[in-house]
């Protein structure tokens, strides 16, 4: 019998690939989707933050029910030491169970005629004359099978199964530092509610506010809870840079734990790393595309992936309903321009935010992250702005108070003046990314890119 080939193949049933899956398959496309992951285990089980449109601009319904892990009302942010740097009411994201949304949205692929294989673990990409024409997997009884393709997405996450593993000759970089990397878990519990409620008439507890602890580990750390009498529920968070350890995020979640006398019997855990180094330069190639955390787009100062991946995915996909339209060929040059429109839009967002995340990494937590937030240097709006994806700017009312800290910390503020004014420069550059294919453009673009943020 004659192996179908279909119109496009997602690799990873994570929110990056169901999403490309669903608006792919609506365009008309025939999809496969491939999940490592047995039906009955798929999905990470991580509570985490997704901000609050990613889902209407997708074209999906939000979050809802047990999806929802709590709905904070607010935030509130303080030092290694204990000092409280900055504070917000509001918190406009949605706070989900990873696993039930990702499955919630697989189903909806399945709905738009997707065809879902669970159980098969992608090996390799299949590579013909640099054009990638397929994948070879492996089911989980040990048989291998290729399967052919248009078009071949990666969305395996971190693992970056196939973009790891494609030739030079494809040109998709991809670099794995232990100094670009998170390693972040996060738990959730039931609780006493009247031992918590009790707790909150003491002070020890805000409920239904976020409470970070910023570099407790290392300064690129953070450590954060949240009680919710609302959902009777007590959410925990430790993400530390993979260089800092020890300890790892499950001793300092343990730690953590035993400071409250009303917690109950464990729910949800999940962990592992995340690469928070600015996207992929390059993210297609012939008969290929990477996506979501494969390629990079994470929050660098938030270490959140999961709204970049499925704006990414829902692009990507109604993309490929335009280029194979009518027997169109998935090239390097007919995928471009969704690439360019990535990178120079929140690619170029993000990017600037790994300028202030790799200087951030070389400051001491107590003696130089802690005085730029007293002194004023550092406001709360420069950390909310990260949260919600925004381009960074500095307000004029905030400007006072930061040349008061500027003078009171020439030193510091010296230290921290080339990050800062390369800041914008990225930004630009990255927003100057080529809008067409052209390999010497390309070049000299990636040049410069590399030498800003190697």
């Amino acid at each position: 019998m004659t192996q179908k080939t279909y119109d496009v193949i997602v690799v990873g049933a994570g929110p990056a690939g169901a999403m490309c899956a669903i608006t792919s398959a609506h365009q008309g496309l025939s999809v496969l989707l491939i999940e490592a992951e047995a039906e009955s285990a798929y999905g990470h089980t991580y509570v985490l933050e997704v901000e609050k449109d990613a889902f209407s601009q997708c074209g999906v319904p939000d979050p809802a029910g047990k999806e929802i892990a709590y709905v904070p009302q607010g935030v509130r942010a303080f030092s290694c030491s204990g000092w409280e740097a900055f504070s917000n009411p509001k918190h406009e994201m949605h706070i989900v169970r990873l696993r039930e949304t990702v499955r919630r949205l697989v189903r909806q692929a399945k709905d738009e005629g997707t065809d879902v294989r669970f159980g098969w673990r992608v090996r390799h990409p299949l590579v013909e004359n640099s054009r990638v024409i397929g994948v070879v997997a492996e089911s989980r009884r040990g048989s291998e099978k290729t399967f052919r393709g248009s078009v071949v997405v990666d969305a395996t996450g971190n693992a970056a199964a196939l973009a790891r593993r494609l030739p030079e000759s494809c040109g998709i970089d991809f670099t794995d530092r232990p100094e670009d990397r998170i390693i972040a878990e996060s738990r959730l519990y039931d609780i006493d509610v009247e031992k918590a409620a009790r707790a909150a008439e003491r002070g020890e507890v805000a409920p239904e506010v976020i409470s970070h602890v910023i570099s407790n580990h290392g300064a690129f750390s953070t450590l954060s809870h949240t009680v919710s009498l609302r959902f009777k529920s007590l959410f925990l968070l430790a993400g530390i840079q993979e260089e800092n350890y020890p300890p790892n995020p499950a001793q300092a979640l343990d730690e953590l734990k035993e400071r409250f006398d009303f917690v109950g019997r464990e729910i949800y855990r999940g962990g592992g790393p995340i690469r928070i180094r600015r996207a992929g330069l390059r993210l297609v190639c012939d008969g290929f595309a990477v996506i979501g955390e494969a390629a990079g787009m994470v929050i660098p100062m938030q270490a959140s992936g999961v709204t970049s991946s499925l704006l990414a995915g829902h692009g990507l996909g109604s993309h490929l309903g335009k280029v194979l339209a009518n027997g169109g060929k998935a090239t390097t040059a007919t995928l471009w321009s969704w690439a360019a429109s990535y990178q120079q839009n929140r690619g170029a967002v993000l990017a600037s935010y790994d300028v202030n995340r790799r200087f951030l990494q070389s400051l001491d937590p107590i003696s130089e992250i802690e005085p730029l937030f007293k002194s004023g240097v550092v406001q709360g709006e420069d950390v909310y702005r990260c949260f919600e994806a925004k381009p960074f700017r500095v307000s004029l009312g905030t400007m006072p108070d930061r040349m008061r800290g500027i003078l009171q910390n020439p030193g510091l503020a010296l230290k921290a003046a080339p990050s800062m004014s390369k800041i914008p420069l990225v930004e630009f550059h990255w927003r100057r990314y080529p809008k067409v294919w052209d390999a010497n453009a390309f070049a000299s673009w990636k040049k410069t890119a590399e030498f800003l943020l190697p």
